[in-house]
Order: C-alpha cells, then structure tokens, then sequence
C-alpha cells in the first residue's frame, strides 16, 4: 500500500515537473519567434510555478492523509497519537508528584503532631 502511494506521488510530481517543463521551452519558443515578449513569458512562467507548487502541496498532503487513513486502517499508531499518549503520561507524572508532595505533608504533620 505504501509502495503505491508512494509510487502514485512521484509519478503526479514527475508529472508536474514535466508539464512545466515543457511549458517553459513552449515559452522559450514563443519568446524566439517573437509572439510573446520576454516579460509576457516571465509572467507566464511564475504563474505556472505558482500553480504547480500549490498542485504539489496539494498532492503532498493528498498524500499525508491517505499514509494516516491507511495507517490507522492497519491499526497503527501516528505522530498524533504518541503525541496525545506523551500528553497523558505527562499529566500522569505531575499528579503523582502532587499526591507524593501531600503524602509527604501529611506525613510530616503527622509526625509533628
């Protein structure tokens, strides 16, 4: 499963990569011949890398979240679960030091008394 995903990813990225690409050199050829002006191409050219770089992200956490449905399918934990089990235990420890403080309180008065 992670091998496809993974495989699906890089295929889309290589996509990506080669649309603009190829675009680019379309530009380039476009500039040449003088039916774009070298400004107009430059323009094109960024709102492409916009696109594709917003098309990546989108892809990357299209990723991400069917790694995590895929994971939790399986029954695996994630970075989100340690970190929620990170959380209780430490809530844990700070209650027993707090208790472990008033036992020694009550102990302390304890023998005072």
């Amino acid at each position: 499963m992670d091998d496809l995903l993974e495989r699906s990813f890089l295929v889309a990225l290589g996509l990506l990569l080669l649309v603009h690409e190829r675009t680019d050199e379309f530009i380039k050829d476009l500039i040449s011949k003088g039916k774009i002006s070298p400004k107009e191409g430059k323009q094109y050219m960024e709102d492409l890398s916009k696109r594709v770089n917003v098309r990546k992200e989108q892809l990357e956490k299209l990723v991400i979240d069917s790694l995590r449905s895929a994971l939790k399918r399986a029954g695996m934990s994630t970075d989100s679960d340690f970190e929620k089990l990170d959380f209780n235990l430490r809530e844990i420890e700070n209650r027993i030091v707090v208790l472990e403080n008033r036992m020694d309180v009550l102990e302390a008065k304890k023998r005072e008394g």
